[in-house]
């Protein structure tokens, strides 16, 4: 199909530029800046969202793509010790669960919120 192929491009382009911000957010995070790191990170996110409805054959690997970095974000919000909102960004990610393929990124997601509602200490 012409139609999917051509989505597939333009998701392969897409793809490409969400990693490019993931690795500049990457780069931030292994510096220890944590809050520098989520700013860049949420660049990758919206991206995501703003193109997600121009892609009706490959939204899963599109929503994937995002729970990743939500997952990053929450990474790094444990580094700062902000656990709310490390427990926000990995029920993102939990949310996102049916869409996911990989079941790592989600148990990654459930380990996590886990941690972080215990030094809430939200049992």
């Amino acid at each position: 199909m012409k139609i999917k192929a051509d989505e597939k491009v333009k998701l392969d382009k897409l793809i490409k530029e969400i990693d490019e911000i993931k690795e500049l957010a990457s780069v931030e995070y292994k510096k220890g800046m944590y809050d520098d790191s989520v700013k860049i990170y949420e660049k990758a996110v919206n991206l995501a969202e703003k193109n997600l409805s121009q892609f009706k054959y490959y939204k899963k690997d599109l929503i994937e793509r995002e729970a990743t970095i939500f997952n990053n974000i929450a990474a790094c919000y444990k580094q700062g010790q902000h656990n709310k909102k490390e427990v926000e960004y990995c029920s993102k990610v939990i949310e996102r669960a049916p869409y996911i393929k990989d079941i790592n990124i989600v148990a990654k997601a459930y380990l996590r919120r886990g941690f972080a509602y215990e030094h809430l200490e939200k049992y």
